[in-house]
């Protein structure tokens, strides 16, 4: 009987989506696209072009979506882009919030101080692993191996706040034929099935829409 329990539920996991794909609906000045077999969509305004497309092929079904936003100011003055005013709502009207970078600076930060204190008990137990059952040589490669753990630590740490300086959307004012790109960041959208939802920004006076349409492959 157990066996059968088992065997049913692997079934019915594999029947379970892990991972959504993102699709783009355009609406009439918009075009919907393919770019390296990925879904992406151009919107033109009076005074500007955005280009979204997925930052990966697949978002996780309960992650965090990821789009690389392209901006361009066609116009002849300067075009002021801010994170403030990109919103994100459900179909339903359910606001979806925006991970701006320094949010995601902060949770990385945060995310540092955890493993910092993981680090710290790791090399506590293994230095008196080594003072209690090891002799000199087994001391001093523990502390060989404490310094390492630390030292990727920080390596990895930093590395990652530096990504996130190179890639992350930002606050920036748009010179006239000026190109700006970065990651734009939002919460996981709710729901289990289809997930139907629109991003909006500005770029300047020009007000974006883009309609998502998330879901199982």
């Amino acid at each position: 009987m157990r066996v059968l329990i088992v065997g049913g539920l692997a079934a019915l996991c594999a029947g379970c989506a892990t991972t959504e794909t993102v699709q783009f609906r355009p609406s009439a000045s918009q075009q919907a696209m393919t770019r390296d077999g990925q879904s992406a969509l151009i919107s033109r305004g009076k005074s500007s072009i955005v280009m979204v497309r997925p930052a990966g092929r697949e978002v996780a079904a309960n992650g965090r979506p990821v789009f690389i936003v392209n901006l361009e100011n066609t116009g002849t003055a300067p075009a002021d882009f801010r994170m403030a005013e990109v919103k994100a709502r459900t179909t339903a009207g359910h606001e979806i919030p925006i991970l701006t970078y320094e949010s995601l600076v902060k949770e990385e930060q945060n995310r540092q101080v955890a493993m910092a204190i993981l680090t710290g008990l790791s090399a506590g137990a293994n230095s008196w692993s080594a003072a209690q059952y090891g002799g000199y040589w087994r001391q001093r490669a523990a502390s060989y191996d404490n310094a390492a753990m630390f030292h990727n630590a920080a390596v990895t740490g930093q590395a990652n706040l530096d990504q996130l300086e190179d890639t992350a959307l930002k606050d920036h004012t748009l010179m006239p034929g000026e190109r700006y790109a970065g990651q734009l960041h939002i919460s996981p959208p709710p729901g289990d099935g289809g997930k139907t939802y629109q991003v909006s920004l500005m770029v300047g006076t020009d007000r974006h829409e883009i309609n998502v349409q998330q879901g199982a492959k």
